[in-house]
């Protein structure tokens, strides 16, 4: 198997040895668009030139908020995670007042509110590594399967202390609690539907080398 990485590896390096003068070149060359010369405008009687034309568009449009179409942006997306954290900081603090109320399974209430933390703040992380791959890695090797399969680890987990906190429900002595206690793991549900979404798009996408990635990174 070490030989087959060796071969891998090799294989990899010669490919980006290769093509690393094109990715310059998408890299550093200059827009076309910028060198042209701006095509005239021509509004009621009266030619304008394109830089003229576009002031006045946005001069008109100013107050006009259009919202931006596709994937977001790194910032939503960190803005996203920041989000989820906030979520699970509230459904661990209900969990944790629960444990205390409760003096039956509190301390087993307790460890799972800690675990689920712990879990979440993990998997924000490794997804933070994900989405932070440049664009043309990605093209070249994929996605970052490794950090990907932590992702889906951390998120079994969670699935399983959720479970846990099911089979708890019924030993509560306060019927509020148990309400409470549903109420938060249906919060928690949906953060974990959140990370899974954005973990299977996260392996969309064309790349060259992605199978032997994927490969090497089990």
């Amino acid at each position: 198997m070490h030989n087959h990485k060796s071969i891998y590896y090799s294989l990899i390096t010669l490919t980006l040895f290769l093509l690393l003068p094109f990715i310059t070149f998408a890299k550093t060359s200059p827009a076309k668009a910028a060198t042209e010369a701006p095509v005239p405008t021509l509004y009621g009687d009266t030619a304008v030139n394109g830089d003229e034309a576009v002031s006045n568009e946005e001069s008109s449009d100013e107050d006009i908020n259009v919202p931006a179409k596709g994937k977001p942006t790194n910032k939503e997306s960190q803005g996203q995670g920041t989000s989820r954290r906030s979520r699970v900081a509230n459904a661990v603090h209900e969990l944790l007042a629960i444990a205390d109320r409760d003096g039956g399974i509190g301390p087993q209430v307790r460890e799972i509110a800690k675990s689920q933390q712990s879990s979440h703040e993990e998997a924000e992380k490794a997804l933070e590594k994900v989405k932070g791959r440049k664009g043309w890695v990605k093209f070249l090797i994929g996605p970052n399967y490794k950090q990907i399969s932590l992702v889906e680890n951390r998120l079994d987990e969670i699935n399983k202390q959720l479970e846990e906190l099911k089979d708890l429900r019924g030993k509560l002595s306060n019927p509020e609690d148990s309400t409470l206690l549903d109420s938060q793991v249906e919060a928690i549900k949906q953060l974990q539907t959140e990370l899974q979404a954005e973990v299977q798009d996260s392996k969309k996408g064309f790349s060259l080398f992605g199978w032997l990635n994927r490969l090497l990174s089990k």
